[in-house]
């Protein structure tokens, strides 16, 4: 039984990491880019 449960620990840490992972993946691909002067002229200059 401790064996089972120190097993059922591991996955559950092991999912907690990767939701949180993900989490963090989704908030920065969220957040704006703010474009430099350079950036900005190389975009306007390319369309």
């Amino acid at each position: 039984m401790p064996g089972a449960l120190s097993y059922l620990i591991e996955k559950v840490e092991g999912l907690e990491k990767t939701a949180q992972s993900l989490l963090n993946r989704q908030e920065e691909s969220c957040s704006p880019h703010w474009m430099d002067v350079d950036e900005l002229c190389d975009y306007i200059f390319s369309i």
